[in-house]
């Protein structure tokens, strides 16, 4: 145990790091934690001590140290293996429900190997001509069990209204009903056809996941035959190994891949988890160039954020921007904190406003989309009302009372028990 940790050590620049919390149960102590992770781990031996992980910068008080993996231990492009070793530490059927992996930082040799995003944030704008606000998105409802001629009007109507994106839901796939080669056939065309006539660049994102990565890839290419420039996956559902081939293939075709969630498969409820921080810059590495990173604003959704869209981070000094996708579901008001704590580079998912407008979707749309304006531009949502019948309307349906600002985004940490659950409940959050 000596060996593996090393409060002193100070990486070296071919080291991987994650930062770890590891909330001992009632019965046990951070000692015993660290006893077990190190069984856990089996790296290395006596024989071998430079495979050997180390841990170090131990907090007892918040139960987080961080530990070295040696950059040999890593085959170059693998990342379904990177994941298998780093999440090791959540495998401990004593220990893991306890564990979260917070924060991942790889070496520079093992970041290159990977081939991150096609285009970058500034790409994908230059492409659709909106450079000064986030762009807005809206998901076709109902999820799933739709005719596609509905899909089609609603997908007028979105576009009409002003969205910028139409997204297929994660529950899309290929049914008798809402068969995807037709689907993605008259949804493709239709945006062809409103483009033409307005001159207004318009973005359709099918969602291409099914069971195998060779169905996959024949749905991106029957959708670049249509004309369309953007595919969906669900990340949580194919796999990192299937995520990565399909970057080939969108790169092959010159498409935009877009990620339905995320995750990658690795949150558990019977096992510990591993940050939205981590998997986004995950699927960056892996070559994501949307990302939905949930519906909450905290403080994980805006580190999520700064992963994906900061140049000149260290965790991603190779790769391209990514462009995160938070969903709004409250209100119509929240949309302004979004913007004041997430910055423009954002898309912002509201389908939940568009649909429940009492004057239909394309007034949802044209409230939601006056509402980015506005909150980008610095107007009060209000005064922009008066200006737009369909915002007006659809603020006066709502509560005055507005959700809880996320002041600083930094939280009030709860009170601590001897058994320190609510600790690992407060991090779930």
């Amino acid at each position: 145990m000596e060996s593996f940790i090393a409060p002193d050590y100070k990486a070296l620049k071919t080291d991987l790091v994650i930062t770890t919390r590891l909330v001992p149960p009632a019965e046990h102590s951070f000692h015993d934690v660290m006893s077990q992770l190190i069984a856990a781990l089996d790296l290395g031996s006596p024989l071998s001590p430079q495979c050997q992980a180390k841990a170090f910068k131990l907090n007892q008080e918040q139960f987080t140290c961080q530990i070295a993996f040696p950059g040999k231990l890593f085959e170059e492009g693998n990342m379904p293996q990177l994941m298998s070793i780093i999440s090791s530490v959540l495998e401990s059927p004593s220990i893991g429900h306890h564990a979260t992996i917070m924060d991942l930082s790889m070496p520079s040799q093992l970041q290159a190997s990977f081939p991150g995003p096609g285009s970058s944030i500034q790409n994908i704008r230059e492409r659709i001509g909106i450079s000064d606000r986030p762009l807005s998105s809206s998901v076709l409802r109902p999820k799933a069990g739709v005719a596609i001629k509905e899909y089609l009007s609603h997908a007028y109507h979105l576009w009409s209204g002003g969205c910028d994106i139409v997204e297929e839901s994660g529950f899309m796939a290929s049914t008798t009903e809402n068969e995807f080669d037709e689907r993605v056939s008259f949804l493709g065309k239709e945006r062809s056809q409103y483009i033409a006539r307005t001159g207004q660049q318009k973005i359709y994102i099918p969602n291409i996941t099914a069971g195998t990565i060779q169905e996959m890839q024949r749905r991106a290419r029957k959708s670049k035959e249509h004309g369309v420039d953007y595919i969906l996956i669900n990340a949580d559902q194919i796999g990192l190994a299937a995520i990565a081939s399909l970057r080939i293939t969108s790169q092959e075709l010159g498409l935009i891949l877009c990620a339905n969630k995320s995750g990658v498969g690795l949150n558990s409820h019977h096992h510990g988890r591993i940050s939205g921080k981590v998997i986004a810059l995950i699927l960056r590495h892996l070559g994501i160039n949307m990302l939905h990173i949930g519906s909450e604003l905290n403080q994980e959704s805006k580190e999520s954020s700064n992963t994906l869209t900061n140049a000149f981070s260290h965790q991603a000094e190779h790769h391209q921007t990514c462009f995160p996708i938070i969903t709004s579901e409250g209100s119509l008001r929240d949309i302004e904190d979004m913007i004041i704590h997430l910055g423009n580079d954002l898309i912002i998912e509201g389908s939940a406003h568009v649909f429940r407008h009492p004057d239909g979707v394309k007034a949802g749309a044209q409230a939601f989309q006056q509402a980015i304006l506005a909150a980008a531009g610095g107007t009060d949502q209000l005064s922009a009302a008066e200006k737009n019948s369909a915002l007006k309307r659809a603020l006066s349906m709502e509560p005055e009372k507005r959700s809880p600002k996320v002041s600083g985004l930094v939280w009030t940490p709860l009170p601590r028990s001897s058994s320190h659950r609510e600790i690992d409940t407060f991090l779930s959050l």
